[in-house]
């Protein structure tokens, strides 16, 4: 199936504890997560990402080493990249903050040996692995990649941050398996990076929301749709404006051939990404070419030529254009005829 959102440069997306494992008394790592995890976890997945940052500014104001703050700010950068597909331009400025705060967790000599310093460690090299990959600088990406995974490896191995640690190693081994699975051995490998992610995904804490996503667009890329129909749906339940649910959901039921309700969704994906105070171009665009291939899967090449028009109608900024699946879909439309 065409225009499947591509994964096989994913690594890694964002990894949040599920709970918090402190092991130092100060200050820092004794403070309560619980109401500002699910805070800022609540503001990322209604994608309020100025909201999100202006929150944690709040707190870096009066405690500006606090270590879970600096994390989940990086976190909230990883999302809106993501939300936006806007790796290619500010990537490398969210790497930047990220060797930042590394260096600090570095410099701490009594945070060294700390579980939740070495999870955040391990995730943030993940992240960073990602953008580089995302960019086409994959030397960096692999070595930021191998040092995520031997962190995250090492904790789960110890039995720390189950599940929420295997979604980084599970990514890992799905794709490395998946990508070479005409090595002999590697197949296994992406099976058990699978099962990972489904552990991952299926815990009860909120910080699941990441590894879900990140299955869903595995299952797209199965074409086990009517499962991501079915878990897209469900999270739509609580989100029902969350626009990445919105589109897994669209390109599912187009799958399955509902091609009248993928019209449908990429109509509602459209209206809530023009919507936003910086607009989704991406998400735009994705929205019309779903509308004109699902019209010409109904034979309505009328419609289909409509919405292709009309996609390319839009004056978008320059910068913007960079965007490899702005430019994907804007070539999809410039060939409907």
């Amino acid at each position: 199936m065409s225009f499947l959102r591509p994964l096989r440069t994913l690594l890694f997306m964002i990894c949040l504890p599920a709970c918090p494992v402190f092991t130092l008394d100060s200050s820092v790592f004794a403070q309560s997560q619980g109401t500002f995890i699910e805070s800022t976890i609540d503001y990322l997945m209604k994608q309020e990402y100025h909201s999100a940052d202006n929150y944690l500014d709040s707190i870096l104001a009066t405690d500006p080493e606090n270590v879970h703050t600096l994390y989940m700010k990086i976190a909230v950068m990883q999302s809106k990249l993501a939300d936006y597909e806007s790796y290619c331009l500010d990537g490398e400025q969210t790497i930047q903050y990220a060797q930042k705060v590394l260096a600090l967790f570095d410099s701490k000599s009594d945070w060294q040996n700390d579980t939740t310093v070495l999870f955040y460690k391990g995730t943030i090299y993940g992240i960073m692995s990602l953008i580089k990959a995302k960019n086409g600088d994959f030397i960096p990406s692999v070595k930021y990649a191998r040092i995520s995974y031997d962190i995250l490896e090492k904790l789960t191995n110890s039995g720390h941050y189950i599940p929420d640690g295997l979604y980084g190693t599970g990514l890992f081994d799905y794709y490395i398996g998946d990508n070479l699975r005409w090595v002999p051995g590697l197949g296994k490998r992406a099976s058990a990076g699978l099962k990972k992610l489904y552990r991952a995904s299926s815990s009860p804490s909120p910080f699941s929301y990441s590894s879900t996503i990140s299955l869903l667009w595995i299952l797209i890329e199965r074409e086990k749709f009517a499962e991501a129909d079915s878990l897209s749906s469900k999270l739509l339940n609580i989100y029902p404006d969350n626009t990445v649910l919105l589109q897994i959901k669209s390109r599912a039921v187009f799958g399955l051939s509902d091609y009248d309700t993928a019209i449908s969704l990429s109509r509602k994906l459209i209206e809530l990404s023009r919507k936003k105070s910086v607009i989704n171009w991406t998400d735009v665009l994705s929205g019309y070419q779903l509308i004109a291939a699902s019209s010409l899967k109904l034979n309505k090449k009328t419609d289909a030529i409509k919405a292709a028009q009309e996609g390319l109608s839009f004056k978008i900024p320059a910068d913007t254009l960079k965007i490899d699946w702005v430019r994907k879909h804007r070539e999809y439309l410039l060939n409907v005829k």
